[in-house]
C-alpha cells in the first residue's frame, strides 16, 4: 500500500511539473512572438525573421508561417514569402489576410493558376464527410425502394444518386490533390531544363514565387510540371522548396 502511495505521489508531482512547465513554455512563446512582432513593426525585418524562424522550430502555426512570409516579403524574398504563405494557407485556408497576400504575389508574377474558390480549398476530411453524408442518403433511399417497391421514390432516388456521384467525385478529386506535392520557385528566372543536368536544353524560364507540381527527384534535381502551361522539366533542388 505504501509503495502504491509513493507511486501516486510521483505521478502527481510529474503531472504538476508538466502542467506548470507547459504554462511557462507558452508564456515564453508569447513573449518571443510579441518581441518578433515589435521588431517587425520597427522595421528590423531580419531580426524579426530570425525570431519567427526560431518560433517555427518550437511551435509551428499558421500565425508563425504568416509572419515569416511577411518578413521574407519585406526583405524582397518573394519565393520564400510564397512558401510560408502557402504553408499558412494549408492550416487556415479561409483566412482573408493570407489569401490577400498570396493573391498579391500571384499578381506580381502574373500567376494565373491561383485557385480562389472555396471548393478548391476544401480539406480532405470535409470532402470525406460530404461523401459519407450523401452515401448515407443514397443508401437510405435505395433501401426504401428495395424494401417497399410500391412506394414511389423515383425523384428522391435520382437526386440521391446524383448527389452520391457528385460526392464520390469531390472526394476522389480532393484525395488525388492531397497526394500531390507542390513547390515554389526560389530563384528568379529559374531555367527549366529537359533533363537533370546543366548540359540539357532550357525548355522554360519561371519567375520567383511560381508554384509548380513536383513529379519526382533525381539526385540534386527535381522534375516539375505546370499543367495549365503544359510545362514539364527539371530544376536544381536548391532553386525551389516543397511546401
Amino acid at each position: 500500500m505504501e509503495k502504491i502511495m509513493i507511486s501516486l505521489r510521483k505521478m502527481f508531482m510529474i503531472a504538476v511539473f508538466v502542467f506548470f512547465g507547459s504554462i511557462a513554455f507558452a508564456d515564453n512563446l508569447t513573449e518571443d512572438f510579441d518581441e518578433a512582432c515589435s521588431l517587425y513593426k520597427n522595421g528590423s525585418y531580419e531580426l524579426a525573421l530570425e525570431k519567427f524562424l526560431s518560433l517555427e522550430k518550437m511551435s509551428p502555426s499558421d500565425s508563425i508561417y504568416y509572419n515569416i512570409g511577411n518578413a521574407y516579403y519585406r526583405l524582397g524574398k518573394v519565393g520564400n514569402a510564397m512558401v510560408y504563405y502557402a504553408r499558412a494557407e494549408k492550416i487556415s485556408p479561409y483566412d482573408e489576410d493570407i489569401e490577400f497576400n498570396i493573391k498579391h504575389i500571384s499578381m506580381m508574377i502574373d500567376e494565373k493558376d491561383y485557385e480562389t474558390s472555396n471548393f478548391a480549398k476544401l480539406k480532405i476530411h470535409y470532402c470525406f464527410f460530404i461523401f459519407a453524408l450523401v452515401s448515407f442518403i443514397f443508401s437510405l433511399v435505395l433501401s426504401i425502394k428495395i424494401a417497399r417497391p410500391g412506394i414511389r421514390v423515383f425523384w428522391p432516388f435520382l437526386i440521391s444518386l446524383m448527389l452520391f456521384i457528385m460526392g464520390f467525385w469531390i472526394y476522389t478529386w480532393r484525395f488525388v490533390r492531397a497526394k500531390e506535392h507542390v513547390a515554389v520557385i526560389l530563384k528568379n528566372n529559374a531555367e527549366v531544363r529537359t533533363g537533370p543536368d546543366e548540359s540539357f536544353k532550357i525548355s522554360a524560364v519561371l519567375p520567383e514565387g511560381k508554384k509548380v507540381l513536383v513529379i519526382r527527384k533525381s539526385s540534386d534535381w527535381i522534375e516539375i510540371g505546370i499543367k495549365s502551361l503544359a510545362i514539364k522539366g527539371w530544376l536544381p533542388s536548391r532553386e525551389l522548396e516543397i511546401i
